[in-house]
Parts: C-alpha cells; structure tokens; sequence
C-alpha cells in the first residue's frame, strides 16, 4: 500500500523542521556576548530595551500559516535579586504525508539585569511524552538535567561570565541596530531538544531593501545570519528595522518564514497546508529503481543547487562518492548484509557515546532490557543477535503513524508504535542493551510507490569490526542498495538534532539521476 511505503519515510524532515525553529530564534532569542566588528562592549547594567516586552511572530510555510512564538519579558526578582524573566513559546503544526504533526517548545529562564543567565527550562513535546530540560548556573559550571520517559540524566559544561543569557542577541541588536555592512558574532547557549549546546551566531548587515511583510512592502535592513553548532550549522536571512527588531525571517532548507504580527492573528486556526513535508520532498527519478530492497549495486549521479555533493555524502562501507565537478557528483551504493565481508573502511571504532545510554536511546530502560531478552533469547552470536533485533522491532511496531516526530526509545518500547525514527531509536537501545554499539543513520531511501527519495533514518551496529547498516522500517536483514546515507549520530547530547543539518544542506535543492543497478 502505498500509506504503508510512505510511513517509514520522510520522518526526519519534522524534526529538522523543530531544529531549524529552534535555530530560528538564535536570530532573536539566545543568549551570547555580542562582538561588533568595530568594538566590543561590556554587558549592559540595566534591563533597558528587555524590561516587560511582549511580542509575536507567526510561522509560515509556502503561503499556509503553521505556528507561531509568543515571547516576554519581565522584571522580577530570583532568590531575592532583581531579574529579569523570559518566556517563550513555541507552536509547529505540520503536514506529512497527508497527516499533522505538532511541535510545542516552551523555554522560560532568569537572567540578571546585566544579562547573564541564571538559569532555565525547557520542555519539547514532539511525541506524547515530553522531554524537559533544566540548566542552573552554579560557579563555573552550568549543571543540566535532562528528564525524558521519568529517567533523569546530569550533564555539566563549562561555564564563564562572558556568557549572557537568552536574550543577549535582542539586546545587542536592540541597543545598538546594525548597521548596512556591519559584521557581527554572539556566542550562544542554546537549549536544543535533550542538551544546552554552545554556538556562535555570525551576523553579516547587507543594505536596507524593500520586503514584502503580510501588510505590503516595508524598507528593512537584510542581515545574513549562521548559526554554527558542533557538527554543521544553519542559514538564515532575518529583516530588521531601524530600531533593531526582527521582523521577518527566512529559513531556506525548508522555505519556512515568520512574521512579527498580532496575538489575534498569531493565534488564528492554522491554514490549509500547500506545502507537505512528506510528499514534497521526495526527491524523484526519472526512471523507476527496479528491486531496490535486493539490489546488490547502484550508481546515480547527484547534483546539489548550491554546494558540493562530494562534500555532503559521506564514503563508507555502503557508498563510494566521486565528484564530477562542482556540483556534481557520481555515487556508488552497496548493499550491505550482517554477516557478510564489507569494503574496509576508516570509519571509526565505536565510542563510549555508542554503548551507553542516553535521553533518547535509553538502553538501560526497564522495558527496553526486558524486549532486547524477548527478542533474542539466550542466543550470543552478534551478527545472530543483531538481524534478530532488527526483525524483532520490524515485527512488534505494527502502528505506523506520522503523528510522533522524535519519541524516545523508552517512549517506544512501551507504545510500539511511530515511523522510521521510532524504529531506530528503539533498534539502537535493544542493541545497547545487548552490548553491541549503535548509532544511527540520516539520508534518504527509495519510496516505490513516489518513483523517489524520501528522507530517513536507519541504523549501524558494529559488527565484526564493521558499521554494519540495518533497517527495521524493512526488516529484511541490512540494506540494499536503495539507502543514500548523509550523516550518522549516537544522538547524545547535541547529536540529537544536529545530526540532520546535513538534511538542511539538500533540501529542496538535490537532483538524483539513477545511471545503473544490479
């Protein structure tokens, strides 16, 4: 059927959709110590230009709007010292393949009048159970708990004065506007999903230009902004105004943009979808991919809009990539079976982060140990192990749905129910659960019934001193040659969204041309 083709396909554009959102607000709404190209000031003694602020930005894909931020602000007092405290929210609602999916992110924090960042909460509601985060400054450190299907886990980063809070990118651009051809850097603490990541936020001031905004053109000032995080980044182009407010931005990886408006209008029923995260992504041959689940070898050539192919697909075991120029390139795809000998690779050996537990691969979960006993028995071969795991998760999640974006593997374990990304997540905790690394697999797969490409996710276990794919949104043992692969991740820490960025790098801009297959 082609529902049930479609289920285990293009999951992971939703949770890039969470991650480029949360990135979205980097443009204004993290915290950081601006830099001008000129000086660099220390922070601010005031509240100022943050003091009981109360705006909204409503969030469009195509011409339907989808969502929505609420952000205010407030002067307080924490733990009897004058603050001042943040509130935003943030609503997503998203079709996928004919079906909604909802995002809700909710993150409050304190920070001193100057700006430095006291503390904060954040909950992500991407699936049915939250996943809340807390942080709290305490002398050098910022002390993190991670709460996701009742586990907490402790996690502590280095933390320095020179660090601001949630709002220190409002307040640079606020107090002192950019300025056409201004550059300008603010490190970042970002809660993104399960972690507190750090990042620098780089602004690049064009000219102030002429924009469309929903009630006609207005003059604003074009600012390219990278946000970059441990393991890529992200493009955007935000539009100011001469006191220094984002009125509008775009995020081109999936033609998202937002809108400074109205409560009334922010909180309208959302619009009819033109656009489908699912079907309008899939990346379409010319020609059908005959037996892709069985097929032994495959070459297509690939071709990026912007940027280089070579520079985007990874080699390993399953894929050879060869550029043919600048943005082109010649990909070479292997099925690969457990068990079977593989292509040496320099792929690295397995981490400490690929064995243990963490928020989404929870491994030590009651009831993920006791479905990694069910499934194998008292069997101890791994390869034996690992193709039975991969039929078992295959086999046991029969609710194919699109309504969950990111649950956790113990969320999993006790719904059995979710698409591609549930499958993974769980494989790679019943793996752990056995001892055998695991991690997971971000790229494309062959959807028959579109004639396509669709996004994906899959796993590698390691195996006779391998990364040996498998996939248990198929079940058939491995991968065949029908698997683009774009990135890998043990999904701990920042992982768990920056991961997909390698999406955004070819969303809406990849071309693949099949040339051959046997």
């Amino acid at each position: 059927m082609r529902q049930t083709e479609l289920l285990c396909a293009g999951g992971r554009s939703v949770a890039l959709a969470g991650a480029i959102l949360a990135l979205a607000g980097c443009a204004a709404g993290c915290s950081g110590r601006a830099a001008s190209t000129e000086s660099e000031s220390a922070p601010n003694q005031q509240a100022g230009v943050l003091a009981n602020r109360d705006w909204w930005d409503a969030f469009y894909m195509g011409d339907a709007r989808v969502g929505y931020t609420h952000t205010t602000t407030r002067t307080t007092m924490w733990h009897g010292r004058p603050a001042i405290e943040l509130a935003v929210e943030n609503r997503l609602v998203l079709e996928r393949f004919g079906q909604k999916t909802t995002q809700e992110v909710t993150t409050t924090a304190h920070e001193t009048p100057a700006g430095q960042l006291l503390d904060l909460r954040n909950e992500t509601r991407v699936a049915q159970a939250p996943i809340v985060l807390t942080a709290k400054v305490v002398g050098s450190e910022l002390r993190v708990e991670t709460t996701a299907s009742g586990q907490a886990r402790q996690t502590a980063i280095p933390w320095s004065t020179d660090i601001g809070g949630l709002m220190a990118v409002e307040r640079s651009l606020l107090e002192k506007p950019l300025r056409p051809g201004e550059k300008r850097s603010v490190r970042l603490v970002m809660p993104m999903l399960d972690q507190v990541v750090l990042a620098t936020n780089h602004l690049e001031a064009g000219d102030y230009e002429t924009t469309e905004m929903p009630s006609g053109p207005v003059e604003l000032l074009r600012v390219t902004s990278r946000v970059e995080l441990p393991g890529g980044g992200i493009t955007s182009t935000i539009w100011l105004n001469r006191q220094g407010e984002t009125l509008k931005t775009r995020i081109d990886a999936l033609g998202m943009q937002s809108f400074r408006t109205t409560k009334e209008v922010a909180l309208g029923k959302p619009e009819a979808a033109s656009f489908d995260l699912g079907y309008d992504t899939v990346v379409r041959l010319a020609r059908p991919l005959e037996n892709p689940r069985a097929g032994r070898l495959a070459r297509y050539r690939v071709t990026l809009k912007q940027g280089d192919p070579a520079a985007v697909f990874p080699h390993g075991p399953t894929q050879e990539v060869h550029a043919e120029d600048a943005h082109t390139a010649l990909l070479t795809v292997r099925a690969v079976r457990p068990g079977e000998p593989v292509k040496a690779s320099a792929d690295a050996a397995p981490t400490a982060a690929d064995r243990e537990p963490n928020s989404l691969i929870q491994s030590d979960n009651a009831r993920v140990t006791e479905l990694a006993r069910e499934a194998v028995g008292d069997e101890t071969d791994p390869v034996k192990v690992a193709i039975a795991l991969e039929r078992f998760v295959h086999e046991r999640i029969r609710k194919k749905n699109f309504s969950q974006a990111l649950a956790t593997a113990a969320e999993v374990a006790k719904n059995l129910e979710g698409d591609c990304t549930e499958h993974a997540v769980l494989l790679a905790a019943l793996a752990r659960a056995k001892g055998i690394p695991a991690r997971v697999a971000i790229g494309l797969v062959y959807i028959p019934s579109e004639q396509g490409f669709g996004y994906h996710m899959w796993n590698e276990l390691y195996l006779d001193g391998a990364w040996i794919p498998m996939d248990a949104t198929i079940g058939r043992g491995g991968i065949g040659a029908d698997h683009l692969k774009l990135a890998q991740s043990n999904l701990q820490a920042a992982g768990a969204l920056t991961c997909f960025l390698p999406v955004a790098k070819v969303m809406g801009q990849l071309g693949i041309e099949l040339i051959e297959s046997e």
